[in-house]
């Protein structure tokens, strides 16, 4: 359940579209410049990282202040607007717990001013490498090494609606962003995926092809989860080959335009914000680093009514346990939901977990063949073997199962778990999906 609102209302909760009618351009608002960003350089503490800027140093909108990694394997970070570097520390990580790494805290200044454009002309390097520099977030070697190129243009979560605002309001862009990513990776045909349920986005989608040569439309029953490219490149490791496709989202496009057509650094991305404790929930333009607590309260959040915010949506989303880490470069939406208080003698039975039912909604969803409670219990009973011969390192953590569990069963950070003790950090798909660094 989200917070208080039942299954069959949270569509209304989320700035999603309908299966007939995408997001308004009205809905794709740009947030104010906030007072502060948080931008970190590293994903992990022992992640290697190289910083550019010292405290007390003025920078301008676009400039660069550090990379993620080192070359050839990096990533460029730049201040999202102009201001002062205020401190150069150790913050806590937005994947939460106890994990701290370095990063750069600017505050913003009165007066805007922007360093200049980068054209790729000016550039020495490659295509992949200048996108490095425009602080792009691709799987730059999977591009390389891969088959095929797919650009995932369905929806899995129910409150995200970013994918349809780019390409309904950005069509043009995408468009060319689709052509400048074939020719920096080579590759002559791209798969644009989408949701059959979408018509309007499948027609705007099927427009883009017929007059982009080498792009090819394909409609899917259901919508895909980001989790399928993590899962792919966890495979790709443990049996030392390539990927048959690698798989980017039409955000990733969109600033591919943006860097090699007009020069723009990665210093912005489109997040929706949504969940019962959200008053309105919204599709806005952040600035790269923007400190959670910050989003969260002009999207009109009251904390002592949220009770759970999670990078993502209901069902693959994690949750938050601080708010003053900036928001990461591949996190698309965020989600409140409400929370309240009661007295046992007030709570009512639909709002509590309990023992399952043996109702087999969970391995009706599971997209990964599974099931999913058995899997669990075999966790609980500390069974790891048992939990492996049960399809454990098969889940895709799409949270499908727990979305749909009556008995509120929190079937996939059980599951996480056991991934955890079963193999170590690396297998746990969830965080791969908002590392910053694939390679």
């Amino acid at each position: 359940m989200d917070g208080l609102w039942p299954t069959f209302m949270r569509r209304s909760r989320s700035p999603v579209s309908d299966g007939r009618t995408t997001v308004p351009a009205a809905a794709c608002a740009h947030m104010p410049v906030p007072e502060k960003v948080v931008l970190p350089l590293q994903d992990l503490p022992e992640d290697s990282c190289e910083v550019l800027v010292t405290t007390g140093e003025h920078v301008l909108a676009g400039q660069q202040i550090g990379t993620m990694g080192i070359r050839p394997h990096y990533l460029a970070v730049h201040a999202p607007f102009s201001g002062t570097v205020t401190a150069v520390e150790q913050r806590i990580h937005e994947a939460g717990g106890e994990r701290h790494v370095l990063a750069v805290e600017i505050a913003a200044a009165p007066e805007q001013k922007s360093a200049p454009a980068v054209p790729l002309s000016q550039f020495s390097g490659d295509r992949l490498m200048f996108l490095r520099d425009m602080g792009v977030p691709l799987d730059f070697d999977a591009l390389v090494t891969a088959r095929s190129l797919m650009v995932n243009c369905t929806e899995f979560e129910p409150t995200i609606s970013t994918r349809a605002a780019i390409i309904m309001n950005h069509a043009e862009a995408f468009a060319g962003g689709l052509r400048h990513l074939m020719a920096a990776t080579g590759h002559t045909e791209i798969t644009l995926l989408v949701h059959a349920a979408e018509r309007e986005l499948g027609a705007r989608l099927k427009a883009i092809a017929d007059r982009v040569r080498g792009v090819r439309l394909t409609a899917v029953a259901r919508a895909w989860p980001d989790t399928l490219q993590p899962l792919m490149s966890f495979r790709q490791r443990l049996s030392g080959q390539a990927a048959p496709a690698v798989i980017v989202g039409p955000g990733q496009v969109f600033a591919v335009y943006e860097a090699l057509e007009l020069g723009q650094p990665y210093i912005r991305q489109l997040v929706s914000i949504a969940g019962s404790a959200v008053p309105a929930p919204q599709t806005v333009w952040l600035h790269a680093g923007t400190p959670l607590v910050e989003i969260l309260r002009r999207a009109g959040v009251s904390f002592p009514f949220a009770g759970r915010v999670a990078l993502g949506g209901p069902m693959m989303g994690g949750p938050r346990y601080s708010l003053e880490a900036g928001i990461g470069k591949k996190v698309r939406g965020l989600f409140a939901a409400a929370g309240f208080i009661l007295p046992d003698e007030r709570k009512s039975r639909f709002y509590q977990s309990c023992a399952c039912i043996r109702c087999g909604k969970c391995v009706e969803v599971c997209p990964a063949g599974i099931t999913p409670i058995a899997v669990v219990e075999q966790v609980k009973f500390h069974d790891l073997n048992r939990s492996l011969e049960c399809g454990l390192l098969s889940c895709l953590e799409c949270g499908l199962c727990a979305y749909v569990c009556p008995s509120q069963l929190p079937l996939v950070e059980i599951i996480k778990l056991g991934k955890l003790q079963t193999r170590g950090r690396e297998s746990l798909l969830i965080f791969n999906i908002f590392k910053t660094l694939s390679s």
